[in-house]
């Protein structure tokens, strides 16, 4: 076989390989942080509808939205926000799509402090759940809870 032509063919394998792995990678680390270790990614922003549940029935108590600034490993962070103030979200993952915050608003608000309970859905673009909070009227109010994905 010619030198010139060993040397185009060496060429273009490696042209070939280099272009499967580059796809591969770049297939791979698409996938999202949470593909690759198993925890769900729920970075972005996300609006909240929160309920009570009482005497027999379920009420829509507030809507607002919730940024999630900050996740590092099993660790969350983040900002909830809506007409009447803000709060501070911080809770970590119990397994791979159940998450458990606790938040605490600044100001405002009847629920001044509270836990959240949730499942992401494994699209991580909704999750839903329980969440109880402490009022000022000091009363213990909860029920459901449904975040879905903005950005």
């Amino acid at each position: 076989m010619d030198k010139t032509i060993l040397t185009a063919l060496i060429g273009l394998a490696g042209v070939v390989i280099g272009t499967v792995v580059k796809v591969v990678l770049e297939r791979w680390l698409a996938r999202g942080r949470s593909k690759r270790t198993g925890i769900a990614d729920i970075r972005g922003q996300w609006q909240g509808k929160w309920y009570i549940q009482a005497d027999g029935g379920v009420t829509l108590y507030n809507t607002d939205t919730i940024d999630v600034e900050k996740q590092s490993g099993f660790n969350v962070f983040g900002r909830g926000r809506d007409e009447k103030g803000t709060y501070q979200l911080t809770g970590e993952f119990s397994s791979v799509a159940v998450a458990c915050f606790s938040y605490k608003y600044e100001k405002g608000l009847s629920a001044l402090t509270g836990v959240v309970i949730m499942e992401i859905d494994p699209t991580e673009k909704k999750a839903e759940g329980w969440w109880y909070g402490y009022t000022k009227e000091k009363k213990v109010q909860g029920g459901k809870v449904v975040w879905e994905k903005i950005v």
